[in-house]
C-alpha cells in the first residue's frame, strides 16, 4: 500500500503495471491494512465491524438530548468567561480557550458540531 497527498509524485518509482487499484480516500471514509492476513479491508466493511463491536445502539438510546442539557446550563457571564483563560483544570484535560471558544461553546449554545477540514477534498485532476 502506497498513499501520497499527491497524484503523481511516485511516477518514477512505481511501474505502472504494478498498480493493481489506485483510486481517493474520500473525506469521511478509511481502511485499514491487516498485516496478519495480507489482507486490505475497506471503509464499508471496517465500519461494520466498529459498529458491531459495541452495543452503540443501547448507548445511543440512554443519550440525554442536548436542548434538555442547554435548557439546564447557567449561561456564562462575560466576568466568568475571562476566568477560563487561567483555569488550570481546562489545561490539565487538553482545552485550549481556542477549543472552547470555536468547538465547545456552539455545541452548547447551538446544540451544533463545528465542522473543518484539513487539506483540499477537490476530486483527483486524472
Amino acid at each position: 500500500v502506497i498513499l501520497s497527498s499527491e497524484v503523481g509524485c511516485l511516477q518514477e518509482v512505481v511501474e505502472v503495471g504494478s498498480i493493481i487499484e489506485r483510486g481517493r480516500l474520500r473525506p469521511g471514509q478509511i481502511f485499514m491494512v491487516d498485516l496478519l492476513n495480507g489482507t486490505l479491508i475497506r471503509d464499508a466493511e471496517l465500519k461494520d465491524q466498529i459498529a458491531s463491536s459495541a452495543p452503540f445502539e443501547e448507548w445511543a438510546s440512554r443519550m440525554i438530548p442536548i436542548n434538555d442539557v442547554i435548557a439546564k446550563t447557567p449561561k456564562i457571564s462575560d466576568e466568568n468567561r475571562a476566568l477560563r483563560a487561567s483555569n488550570r483544570l481546562l489545561t490539565a484535560h487538553g482545552y485550549t480557550t481556542e477549543a472552547i471558544d470555536t468547538i465547545v461553546t456552539p455545541m452548547g449554545a447551538y446544540g451544533k458540531e463545528a465542522l473543518g477540514s484539513m487539506g483540499n477534498d477537490a476530486p483527483l485532476a486524472c
